[in-house]
């Protein structure tokens, strides 16, 4: 390392242009290296002031030339730059920023000799800017590591630069003067990065062996760091949903729980998989779920010893009492209506059926009935069940009492295996039908065809003979 010795030799200021972009003073100040006289010029190109990089290089005769530098060191320049010289773009703060750059970048020792107080003085003032740049207080660089829902605080060291905060959406993070809190509401290990972004730009020149660099905005961002580990203890809420006879209609579990803490609340969730709290303290767990068809539970207390606590919750679907009033000798079927399936059976003998919360059909193919049920609450409903039969049309050539008669002759098994579909309840009321008016339309039609077919075979052989 060469040891640039500083001695004030002269002050004077000439104004050279070597092009239209460079502008040269010649001779701010003089400095002696090894008895070598050095002078430095103010130098800017294009508006902006130059630095040399090289002292053994430090000339300018020919246009300068811009290139891709890949010095370590090029993002320390724009913070030594910024604090030495574009804070307060004096003539003397140049010449001291220039001797800097000597010292930092190009690795020049620098030993003061016959220089003002003042000058000493400013030199220190901007170096000392310089290094506090690079300051990183003693909370970096560790590992911390703490429950969920408490806050931990920690100190900037004193002359540290404040940095801007990360933005975390699992722990609040904020800064006041140079205290740090953090209030973590989620497990897990995280690295914090805290930083300052500055507005920076450096540009980087050559002539011949040369080498100049520019400046033009701010110092070189910082990026400090520590590792932030966050425990807890997990809270299972198993819920079970119960239903009518292990059926549970439309419903469907979407819980909400409220966290309490010392009165207040300290959370609220529906993510029932992650829900972590601090051991040993003791919390209340309110049920504020808004979910149609189930009724919410009674709040409870929960304290988790170790890692983990299991709580078992019995959450009840909203059901309604329903007296069922059929008034035919059909059979309907109960469907619900969201996935078709079929939950009672009823008919004449059916007094009351439970159904949980959903939107149900009352339904009977054959008379093509069709009646919607909505349970919502747990008020006791009657419902009336009756089809509307179907009138009979009987021939102009056959009256009532013919086909009461073929009715009568008609075993039960002959209409069966004809009409299948007819149930056993209408087969067994037509053996001794009160009135023509309360047989089954489909039977009635049938016994009708008989007649019809009876009375054609005998006009067939009448006319025969």
């Amino acid at each position: 390392m060469i040891k640039l010795i500083i001695i004030l030799v002269s002050f004077f200021v000439n104004l050279n242009i070597v092009n239209a972009n460079i502008f040269i003073k010649d001779t701010v100040y003089s400095v002696s290296i090894n008895n070598e006289i050095i002078n430095i010029k103010e130098i800017s190109y294009n508006g902006n002031m130059l630095f040399n990089i090289d002292i053994n290089n430090y000339d300018i005769n020919d246009a300068l030339e811009e290139y891709v530098e890949e010095n370590k060191d090029i993002n320390k320049f724009s913070t030594i730059v910024y604090y030495g010289y574009l804070e307060n773009p004096t003539i003397e703060n140049y010449v001291i920023t220039q001797l800097i750059v000597w010292n930092l970048i190009g690795n020049f020792d620098i030993e003061f000799i016959n220089i003002s107080s003042d000058m000493l003085n400013q030199y220190n003032v901007l170096l000392e800017k310089i290094n506090n740049h690079y300051l990183k207080s003693n909370i970096f660089d560790k590992v911390y590591n703490d429950f969920i829902w408490t806050t931990s605080k920690f100190e900037y060291d004193e002359g540290a630069i404040i940095l801007d905060n990360p933005k975390l959406d699992e722990i609040d993070i904020k800064t006041v003067g140079n205290k740090i809190s953090l209030y973590p509401k989620k497990v897990g290990k995280y690295t914090l990065n805290f930083s300052k972004d500055y507005d920076n730009e450096i540009r980087t020149y050559k002539v011949g062996n040369n080498i100049y660099w520019q400046s033009l905005k701010g110092p070189e961002d910082i990026n400090y760091s520590f590792d932030y580990h966050v425990f807890g203890g997990k809270l299972n809420i198993i819920e079970n949903l119960i239903g009518v006879n292990g059926r549970t209609g439309d419903a469907s579990l979407n819980s909400t729980y409220q966290i309490i803490y010392n009165k207040k609340e300290l959370f609220t969730t529906n993510d029932l998989d992650n829900i972590y709290l601090v051991p040993e303290w003791t919390y209340k767990v309110k049920d504020i779920s808004n979910v149609e068809g189930i009724n919410n539970i009674e709040e409870f207390s929960v304290k988790i010893s170790g890692n983990s606590l299991d709580v078992n919750v019995d959450k009840y679907v909203i059901s309604k009492n329903i007296s069922i009033n059929v008034l035919d000798n059909y059979e309907y079927n109960i469907h619900l209506k969201s996935n078709n399936e079929i939950y009672e059976k009823v008919n004449i003998q059916t007094d009351v059926i439970t159904l949980p919360y959903g939107t149900y059909y009352i339904e009977n193919k054959d008379t093509d009935y069709y009646q919607e049920i909505i349970v919502k609450d747990s008020i006791d409903e009657e419902i009336t069940v009756k089809s509307e039969i179907k009138e009979v049309v009987v021939p102009d050539d056959i009256n009532k009492e013919e086909v009461m008669e073929e009715l009568q002759e008609t075993s039960k098994d002959e209409i069966s295996n004809v009409l299948p579909e007819i149930n056993d309840t209408i087969i067994d009321n037509i053996e001794n039908p009160r009135t023509f008016d309360n047989i089954d339309i489909y039977v009635c039609e049938f016994i009708i065809s008989l007649v019809l077919i009876k009375k054609l075979i005998r006009k067939i052989k009448k006319e025969s003979y």
